[in-house]
């Protein structure tokens, strides 16, 4: 199911329907370009930040919590520090930040429009599916995906649509006070586990900060090991050679 498009995103997308997004691939304009440049560069400065904080995490968890949160507000992050800091700076901080990401998610998607589904069909199928698998749970109810799961990729999906800022400004953060309010409750019931935690990684934080680091380039590495290697058809000059039909000619469009 295709999802809906405002005029706007139509227009300047010169998207139509899916049938259609599939048969034309229209080249995006300069000032589509542009914005995704922009928004890109926004989400890569967001995503070095959030590295920052996983990887520093043994010493933001109990040194600068508010920190953590806005490096990278992840729920095990949140659910780390939700009782070590004031309510009041829990939820100001962690939904302001977690709200900017939905903000900047949606802008993505009005910029990169359906033809971005597209391209990941073909570029990346395991992101695809996960997109999809949202497309479909948001194209039901998109009020209802906000509320329950607002997050970057309902919210790039909610820009792609072409709903308005506002709009998934409003859903998702009502959505979000949900979640931290339910963050807070489960952070309050679990304290003392928690902050035991905390103190083994106060006391241990060289060791659980290169022991994270280890763990994730093993797993960078078993994953580029998995990569199938592609196949390089074989140009063995004692075979003999294969003269293929010509293709047929191409309609030129410039002057339809």
């Amino acid at each position: 199911m295709s999802l809906p498009m405002d005029p706007e995103l139509r227009a300047t997308t010169g998207v139509e329907t899916s049938e259609e997004r599939v048969q034309l691939h229209p080249e995006l304009s300069s000032e589509r370009q542009r914005q995704m440049r922009f928004w890109i560069a926004v989400v890569a400065v967001m995503g070095i930040a959030s590295w920052l904080g996983v990887f520093g995490v043994a010493r933001l968890a109990n040194d600068a919590p508010l920190l953590l949160i806005v490096l990278s507000p992840l729920i095990r992050h949140l659910m780390l520090v939700a009782a070590s800091v004031g309510t009041v700076e829990f939820l100001a901080v962690a939904w302001s930040r977690t709200l900017f990401s939905c903000a900047v998610a949606c802008n993505l998607g009005r910029a990169v429009g359906p033809a971005g589904l597209d391209w990941l069909d073909g570029n990346s199928p395991s992101v695809s599916r996960f997109m999809r698998w949202i497309e479909r749970l948001f194209s039901r109810s998109a009020i209802v995906a906000m509320l329950v799961w607002p997050s970057f990729a309902v919210a790039m999906l909610a820009g792609v649509s072409g709903l308005r800022l506002a709009s998934v400004l409003i859903w998702c953060g009502i959505g979000l006070l949900i979640r931290l309010s339910l963050i807070l409750v489960l952070g309050q019931a679990f304290m003392e586990p928690i902050q035991w935690l905390l103190d083994v990684i106060d006391t241990n934080w060289k060791e659980v900060t290169l022991t994270m680091i280890v763990a994730w380039a093993a797993y960078r590495g078993i994953r580029r090991l998995r990569q199938p290697v592609p196949h390089t058809p074989s140009t063995d000059s004692t075979s003999p050679a294969r003269s293929d039909p010509p293709a047929p000619p191409t309609p030129s469009l410039e002057g339809s």
